[in-house]
């Protein structure tokens, strides 16, 4: 949750804009720049937000305090990773796509069971996996945008204002999302109890294996699709829709 309204999913804006731009390597800086200001301010806001109120979530959330701070600091780098990853994927770069989230994951998953089997510290092994890799390739991300020049420390409230125009009318949508992922682990553990979630959770990790397919192909499918929507050509635009209708029947039979 933290994750959506930290930066207020402003990296989607940056995705978009790079078709706006004839040249978009001279000016994606100064927007990405922006993006990341959206990305300061809230997640300042939402800190304080939590610093206040942090008993009561503690209590409520049946999270130590630390770890609901963590969160904040994990949205963070989340943000700064999607924006990385998205601006290798419109500029058609999937080998280096792939071995930055291939590292992140590896980290994840190698340090997470080296917690948890090996030192056996528990569920906190699995959080300190999950936001020590988070973290770490947020500032590795970072650091990637400022060497590729997609990254500059500039003001840039017009810029800023285009960015939040595209992302936070799509906030419902990226809401409805975490509550489509989480509500059913929350009634299922409220009423059959934590070890009934976990076997759900893991069959529904099972079943989600095509997953792995249809997100492959959605972020090929990204940049070819914004470049023929820019072109504005109705006879593509046409085909394009041909496409999605066939595209859906074929899930339905799979």
């Amino acid at each position: 949750m933290l994750a959506v309204i930290c930066g207020l999913n402003s990296y989607g804006a940056a995705t978009r804009k790079h078709y706006d731009y004839d040249e978009p390597d001279k000016h994606m800086g100064d927007y990405i720049s922006a993006c990341v200001a959206i990305l300061v301010i809230s997640s300042l806001i939402v800190a304080i937000f939590i610093l206040l109120f942090l008993g009561p979530l503690s209590g409520v959330l049946g999270l130590s305090q630390g770890w609901i701070l963590a969160g904040v600091l994990y949205a963070v780098g989340n943000f700064v990773v999607q924006l990385r990853l998205r601006q290798w994927q419109v500029r058609k770069k999937p080998i280096k796509y792939g071995q930055f989230q291939i590292s992140q994951s590896a980290l994840n998953a190698g340090f997470s069971l080296f917690l948890v089997v090996i030192i056996a510290i528990g569920v906190d092994g699995r959080l300190i996996g999950i936001t020590s890799a988070m973290i770490l390739f947020g500032g590795f991300g970072a650091l990637l945008l400022w060497r590729d020049n997609l990254l500059r420390f500039s003001w840039q409230p017009t810029l800023m204002k285009d960015a939040l125009s595209f992302s936070v009318p799509l906030l419902p949508h990226f809401i409805g999302g975490f509550l489509l992922l989480t509500v059913d682990r929350a009634v299922i553990s409220s009423v059959l109890g934590l070890e009934a979630a976990g076997h759900y959770m893991v069959a529904m990790q099972l079943a989600l294996a095509l997953n792995l397919l249809l997100q492959s192909i959605h972020k090929a499918y990204v940049p070819w699709l914004f470049e023929r929507i820019k072109r504005d050509s109705s006879e593509e635009k046409r085909q394009i829709i041909k496409g999605t209708y066939i595209y859906f029947l074929g899930l339905a039979v799979i």
